[in-house]
């Protein structure tokens, strides 16, 4: 994507400020094709013609200015193109950057479908791999092995669904029961 950059001292320039309205609407609408068409400050008399609401009579007063000078028989430059504006060479860099970073996500995007154990029946999307018995905790510090049941008692691992969701019985700590236990305090009704 590319963009006009109006200088912020081109505010106070007498240069500028001194043109008319549609004399600056033709600097800055010239400005932003000589950009979007990568010419670095070039233009030509034919290509004033795809500049919408340009007008012709602009031109000698851009030139008086010192806004634009005569390049050649019917072409133009704009004079501080290059210190204000990105150049086709910069763009081009930019160009070869962007698609440089795309063919790596998409290799990395490529690398990560086919990698073992996220296809079907694998891995479900925002659920640990893990059983639990490797978490640390008062119990597991202790170096006792934890009583939490392993994630395939919960969750179907091939559909994702959720049968029962592991809690902590008040009054136990480290003890993980299903709500659906019997006896379970969260399960039961009073």
């Amino acid at each position: 994507m590319s963009d006009f950059r109006f200088a912020g001292r081109w505010l106070n320039d007498r240069r500028v400020m001194a043109l008319s309205g549609d004399d600056f609407r033709a600097f800055v609408t010239a400005g932003t094709w000589m950009v979007e068409n990568r010419t670095d400050g070039a233009i030509t008399d034919a290509d004033l013609d795809y500049i919408p609401r340009f007008t012709r009579s602009s031109i000698p007063n851009l030139v008086a200015a010192g806004l634009w000078a005569k390049s050649a028989e019917s072409s133009w430059q704009m004079v501080e193109y290059i210190g204000t504006q990105t150049s086709r060479a910069e763009f081009e860099v930019l160009d070869n950057i962007r698609r440089a970073e795309r063919e790596k996500k998409a290799r990395q995007r490529a690398a990560k479908k086919a990698s073992p154990g996220d296809g079907p029946g694998g891995h479900v999307p925002g659920m640990s791999r893990r059983t639990g018995k490797d978490r640390t905790g008062q119990e597991g510090q202790a170096g006792e092995e934890g009583s939490e049941a392993p994630l395939e008692e919960h969750v179907d691992l091939v559909s994702g669904v959720v049968s029962s969701w592991p809690t902590a019985v008040p009054g136990s700590p480290g003890e993980w029961e299903s709500p659906d236990a019997p006896g379970s305090v969260l399960g039961s009704v009073a």
